[in-house]
């Protein structure tokens, strides 16, 4: 496994990530684990993630994925929803940007008022505990599988 990091403009730098944060770190990890990711994926078994979270979430999710060294696929970070290539997305505040279409991009969000359209996992904090849901319309759409222990550990499927 290796990770390496888009460089983007310079941000201050951020205070540890919130216990919230590190969760949907961790939930993230666990699926890029998990999901059936196509093989043509950017012609290598590269994981472009790209999110507009703190800078501070993207080194704990760094020193997460490093800790656990179980991936059979290099993962490259960018701060940036708006790189091209991107495989998955994580969105963790509302956004007007559409994303182009495609069938190998996973976008997950955290509930706000507006989800981006094509989200296919979205997280919410119910009595302090975090739950995601399953759009299967759109996993439907993708040339990706989800494994049936997300499934199952979803708090909801919604089509």
């Amino acid at each position: 496994m290796t990770l390496n990091a888009q460089a983007q403009p310079a941000q201050q730098s951020d205070p540890s990530p919130s216990k919230e944060m590190k969760i949907y770190a961790a939930y993230i990890s666990h699926f890029i684990q998990l999901i059936d990711w196509p093989r043509k994926t950017n012609h290598s078994n590269t994981i472009i993630f790209c999110t507009d979270a703190a800078t501070s979430f993207i080194d704990f999710f760094q020193q997460l994925q490093l800790s656990k060294n179980a991936h059979s696929h290099e993962i490259t970070i960018s701060n940036s929803i708006a790189y091209p290539d991107c495989n998955l997305v994580f969105l963790t505040r509302p956004t007007i940007q559409m994303l182009p279409p495609s069938r190998t991009r996973i976008i997950i969000s955290i509930n706000y008022q507006q989800v981006h359209p094509n989200t296919l996992i979205t997280f919410s904090k119910k009595a302090n505990t975090i739950q995601y849901e399953i759009n299967i319309t759109e996993l439907q759409k993708l040339d990706i599988s989800l494994p049936a222990e997300i499934l199952r550990l979803a708090g909801s499927i919604k089509r």
